[in-house]
C-alpha cells in the first residue's frame, strides 16, 4: 500500500513535470518524475553504489521494477542483510 496521497501504478502513462526523490543508503536524489524504479537504480547506480539484490520500496510497500516514480513521492532501495533464528 502506497502511501496517503500517493499511488503506485506500474507503467503509468504520468507526464513526469515534477520529481520524487530516490534514496539508497546515505545517498538521496531528486529525480524526474515519469520514470521507472528501473530507471531510477539505473541513475542512482551512476553516482552511488545500489546493491543488486536491493528491493525498491514506497514506505512500507514494495515495488516492482515497472512501478512509476510520481511527483513527491519517495523510493528506496533496501537490501536485507540477513533474519535472526
Amino acid at each position: 500500500m502506497a502511501a496517503e496521497g500517493q499511488s503506485v501504478n506500474p507503467s503509468s502513462s504520468n507526464s513526469g513535470s515534477g520529481t520524487g526523490k530516490v534514496k539508497s543508503g546515505a545517498w538521496m536524489r531528486d529525480l524526474k518524475a515519469g520514470i521507472t524504479v528501473k530507471e531510477a537504480r539505473d541513475q542512482m547506480s551512476a553516482m552511488a553504489p545500489v546493491p543488486g539484490d536491493a528491493k525498491a520500496y514506497c514506505g512500507t510497500q514494495e515495488l516492482p521494477e515497472d512501478a512509476v516514480l510520481e511527483e513527491g513521492m519517495q523510493i528506496e532501495f533496501i537490501r536485507k542483510t540477513g533474519e535472526k533464528g
